[in-house]
């Protein structure tokens, strides 16, 4: 092995573990608002037979009280658990990707093609992390939900949870709305990462200093900033996503698909069915991928020095 392979191994390894850490240190933060999301997404799938549970009515802060007055603390963090076993090692797959990416992109960055080359490192960490995080995902929502759904979904921990989907769907049920999820988060990624590096170089121009001498609040801003345009623009696909994959298991959720429940969204609701629970999740993921890029460039140089 060559001394630069070894360094770019000692640099995915270091990036794996700094995307792990980051990753826990987040989603402690962030899990209560992104319970609300999950919610409140779920709630007009629902109507009428919600009328009246808890984190029925039209906004976060009204979804917030109604939890805290029904289920108290533990209610926002309902699925955490599946998180703090499942996060890190997908996390740490993502970043890994993150890195692997950029490696394999340097040809069209030294061709000047860098938007082109943060898109296609975006969506190359996607698809690697993907398969990791569509099992997380399903588990925690399901557990976020379940008070809503009592009589489908009845889970004593994540791992009871996991084995109940096995059972009632096989292993593909523990990948249902993997594509769909791919939909989200592979745009998302081809949005945010080339956002994400154009707005570090355009603050290191403007600060005078080097991209990996960024100041944190600069590193903060520019994640918050992308973060948000992507948000923005792939939530009704998230909407989508979350009944997919909560509604799979219940009375003929074999036959939900996806162009069904934009049909019925769109039918039922209008387009403002689309946007449920877009302020939670601006509040989940720009703070959360904020403090997540933050802590992974900080502990990321540490490793590396």
């Amino acid at each position: 092995m060559t001394l630069a392979e070894e360094v770019e191994e000692v640099r995915l390894g270091a990036s794996m573990l700094a995307g792990g850490a980051s990753a826990i240190a987040a989603r402690c933060v962030t899990h209560p608002v992104d319970t609300l999301k999950a919610r409140m997404q779920l709630r007009g799938a629902l109507q009428p037979a919600l009328a009246g549970a808890s984190s029925s009515g039209g906004t976060t802060w009204h979804a917030a009280r109604t939890l805290a007055r029904t289920e108290g603390l533990v209610g926002f963090y309902r699925g955490f658990g599946a998180c703090l076993l499942g996060f890190a090692p997908a996390q740490a797959a993502y970043f890994g990707g993150y890195e692997a990416g950029k490696v394999l992109t340097a040809p069209l960055r030294r061709n000047g093609h860098t938007a082109a080359a943060g898109v296609a490192t975006g969506v190359f960490q996607q698809l690697i992390a993907g398969a990791l995080f569509t099992p997380i995902d399903i588990i925690k929502e399901r557990l976020q939900v379940q008070t809503m759904m009592a009589e489908q979904h009845r889970y004593r921990s994540p791992w009871h949870a996991a084995v109940a989907i096995v059972r009632a769907r096989g292993v593909g049920g523990m990948l249902r709305g993997y594509w769909i999820g791919n939909a989200v988060w592979l745009p998302w990624n081809a949005i945010m990462i080339p956002s994400y590096e154009k707005s570090k170089a355009v603050a290191a121009s403007a600060l005078g200093c080097d991209v990996a001498a960024l100041p944190t609040w600069a590193v903060a801003g520019c994640s918050a900033g992308a973060s948000s345009l992507a948000v923005c623009l792939t939530h009704p696909i998230d909407v989508i996503k979350t009944r997919l994959q909560v509604l799979s298991t219940t009375e003929g959720g074999a036959r939900v698909t996806a162009s069904y429940i934009a049909r019925t969204i769109a039918a039922e609701q209008g387009a403002m069915g689309f946007a449920a629970g877009l302020t939670p999740r601006l509040l989940t993921i720009v703070p959360g991928n904020a403090l997540v890029w933050l802590s992974y460039e900080a502990i990321k140089k540490v490793l590396l020095a």
